[in-house]
């Protein structure tokens, strides 16, 4: 790309391409805000930049803009998933920033002022992907054990979110193709585990029911969760 100055422009696959750069610096993470401590001198500095801010530098702040290629099928890929979203667009469905998002993906160019629209995509589609294919890991559900019964295996854990209203923490399981949903007060830190590992648990079953989120399908409720291996 020509080398300028001050950027205000550049093409959409960059622009994505280089979001999804710093998705993969940040580990798979998207960071909404730079992450300050000290560093391996003992001064204090930012450890880790916000997505956007890598994006800002690699672009804004960049001599030229370098894309890498092995990348480019996963731009194509982001770039199909966001015109995916016409439907809900035209049906007043989508919120703000899935219209925002819509139609900066839609055009050739976007203004470098809107990277930040830009920043959180590689996450989302990425997310999308791992939410497909546990569905079909679950997709035929049975209860596990009856309630009160206590249960042992190999679960992967699949997500783990935090209900800021209600103060406890919700993680969903996989077991033998079965869906596993467990209430905690405990954190992922507590019980020392990662998203996306499997792990040896011990529960005891409290009740089975529909999970609409993932169509219906049975869901076993477990509480006194221990991860044992």
């Amino acid at each position: 790309m020509e080398q300028i100055k001050y950027r205000t422009m550049i093409s959409t696959k960059e622009a994505i391409n280089v979001a999804v750069q710093a998705y993969y610096i940040n580990q798979e993470q998207y960071l909404k805000y730079d992450i300050s401590g000290t560093l391996e001198d003992g001064t204090f500095g930012i450890q880790k930049y916000a997505n956007k801010n890598l994006i800002k530098q690699m672009i804004v702040d960049a001599d030229t803009v370098k894309t890498d290629p092995k990348y480019d099928q996963v731009v194509q890929d982001i770039m199909d998933h966001q015109k995916s979203l016409l439907l809900s667009v035209m049906s007043g469905t989508a919120n703000n920033f899935e219209e925002n998002v819509f139609k900066l993906v839609g055009g050739d160019e976007i203004a470098t002022t809107n990277l930040g629209y830009i920043a959180p995509l590689p996450k989302l589609y990425f997310a999308k992907l791992k939410a497909e294919q546990f569905g079909k890991t679950i997709s035929e559900s049975k209860e596990v054990g009856s309630p009160g019964d206590v249960i042992t295996g190999q679960a992967y854990l699949h997500e783990a979110r935090f209900i800021e209203s209600r103060g406890f923490h919700v993680y969903t399981f996989a077991m033998d193709g079965n869906l596993l949903t467990s209430f905690s007060g405990k954190s992922l830190e507590d019980f020392k585990v990662e998203v996306g590992k499997t792990y040896k648990i011990k529960a005891k079953v409290k009740r089975s029911s529909l999970n609409k989120f993932y169509g219906n399908v049975t869901d076993t409720v477990i509480n006194y969760l221990k991860i044992i291996g």
